[in-house]
């Protein structure tokens, strides 16, 4: 198990920070891909759907009460 500061939040591969982040989604982009890492590792993986969000400011989170792991299951 790790604490949840230590997982850093990724949007479409690209490192955007830890903890909460704000995220501008670029103009004509219908999902994005949010994934979590710990030490390089997915912890997480999900596809947001941003179809209705134009050139707009989002806030992503890591997902609270995850147990996360860089173990294999």
């Amino acid at each position: 198990m790790c604490k949840e500061r230590q997982i850093e939040i990724f949007v479409n591969d690209e490192y955007i920070g830890r903890d909460l982040v704000q995220y501008r989604v670029p103009k004509g982009s219908e999902y994005i891909e949010v994934s979590c890492r710990q030490d390089g590792m997915e912890v997480y993986h999900r596809r947001v759907n941003v179809s209705g969000c134009k050139n707009c400011l989002i806030e992503l989170q890591i997902p609270k009460n995850y147990k996360y792991s860089s173990k294999p299951f």
